[in-house]
């Protein structure tokens, strides 16, 4: 017996034409999507280390928009870093003094947030909180948890 073949496109071809028009519309969004673009390396890194570094209270009083201002010859500013210990260094500070000297020059932006007196802390709302607070009180205030 010969049989003849039809060529496998038009097999397909034959059987799409059998298709109803919504078998075909479900067809093409049940598709894959695109395939997803890997972030760059480095922005891929820093976003894995930001979820896997320990909880930073300093950090989340910057992220819920408290700011620190201070100045270097401050001896309750530095009290109020001590407080924080290695967590310091991610405290949203503001640097107010502009050469050093105690009662010296201001920088602008403490001159822009009318900053009188040091420590202040500047929430969100505008209201400076002058002189030391706890850990515990800027959480409270912030909305941050303290660990």
């Amino acid at each position: 017996m010969n049989r003849s073949r039809l060529p496998p496109a038009a097999i397909l071809a034959a059987l799409i034409a059998c298709l109803p028009a919504s078998a075909i519309a479900r067809a093409r969004k049940a598709a894959p999507a695109a395939v997803p673009v890997p972030a760059e390396p480095a922005a891929a890194a820093a976003a894995a280390a930001a979820k896997s570094a320990p909880y930073s209270l300093a950090r989340c009083l910057g992220d819920h928009g408290l700011v620190f201002y201070g100045a270097s010859w401050c001896p309750y500013c530095a009290e109020q870093k001590r407080m924080f210990g290695k967590d310091a260094v991610n405290l949203p500070y503001v640097e107010c003094s502009a050469d050093g000297e105690h009662w010296g020059k201001s920088t602008q932006p403490c001159l822009d947030a009318d900053v009188e007196q040091c420590p202040s802390w500047l929430f969100p709302d505008g209201i400076p909180h002058v002189g030391i607070r706890s850990r515990e009180e800027l959480a409270g205030l912030a909305g941050c948890p303290v660990h």
